[in-house]
């Protein structure tokens, strides 16, 4: 994270339709502040300066393929 902008990628993911951003305190207190469409190798979404922020890739259907934490 850099200014307020997340940034994800996943070498070699097929699936990814799009990606959820979460932020908040810790993982137990963190929410849904925004989703994008997958933009290629590299995605960014503006999002809350949090100590914990972490990015959910989703399939077509919204069904989370994996959770990446900052």
């Amino acid at each position: 994270m850099s200014d307020g902008t997340a940034y994800v990628s996943w070498n070699g993911a097929t699936e990814v339709a799009a990606w959820r951003f979460l932020a908040g305190e810790d993982a137990e207190s963190a929410r849904n502040v925004g989703e994008v469409r997958w933009e290629g190798f590299e995605t960014s979404a503006e999002v809350l300066d949090a100590p914990y922020v972490a990015a959910q890739a989703l399939d077509a259907n919204g069904r989370v393929l994996t959770t990446v934490v900052s």
